[in-house]
């Protein structure tokens, strides 16, 4: 097996059937540890990995109520050029982009689902995927600042602390506490 399983488990795990499991967190959908389409490529061969993509797109077109359903051939054509383009994206993103595709988040079906709306529709992706990147970003950093001010609170003297404990022997001429001072 790989490191991310067998493609057995990879279809069954990360599919548009299970993408409700996915998409109640976006963030995990993006910041998460799923394998990428290129990891799909990479272990699995081209084959593997199209054929994933293709059955993530029909299952679109079977739940989004086009008129129309794609063909297998238009699903294979997406499912090559959203390869080719954005491969470092993870399973999970795909899912998540194509559950908002069925829900109308960008636009919706007419007559059948379209490789090129598809692909269209991925910049307005792709800017929501930026904005998840930069309120994670945030939260992690708002996160680190207030471990820091923390550990401060509760590890570090204040100025006037220091020159107390100063006056009182308690702190060698360099500032170090003479606790920790070997003879």
């Amino acid at each position: 097996t790989t490191p991310i399983g067998d493609a057995k488990h990879c279809f069954e795990h990360y599919s548009m059937v299970r993408a409700d499991h996915y998409v109640k967190n976006p963030e995990r959908c993006v910041m998460g540890a799923a394998p990428t389409m290129g990891q799909l490529l990479r272990y699995f061969g081209q084959d593997t990995a199209l054929s994933w993509l293709e059955i993530q797109i029909m299952t679109l077109s079977e739940l989004c109520g086009a008129k129309g359903k794609i063909s297998s051939l238009k699903a294979m054509f997406g499912g090559e050029k959203f390869l080719g383009r954005f491969g470092s994206l993870k399973v999970t993103e795909l899912l998540l982009y194509l559950s908002y595709l069925a829900a109308g988040k960008y636009g919706h079906f007419y007559g059948s689902v379209d490789p090129q709306r598809i692909l269209e529709w991925i910049d307005n992706y792709m800017s929501d995927r930026n904005e998840i990147c930069q309120e994670y970003d945030a939260r992690k950093a708002a996160e680190e600042r207030e471990a820091e001010e923390k550990d401060r609170r509760e590890n570090c003297v204040t100025y006037d602390e220091y020159l107390k404990m100063k006056a009182e022997g308690k702190i060698d001429s360099a500032g170090y506490p003479r606790s920790v001072i070997k003879n």
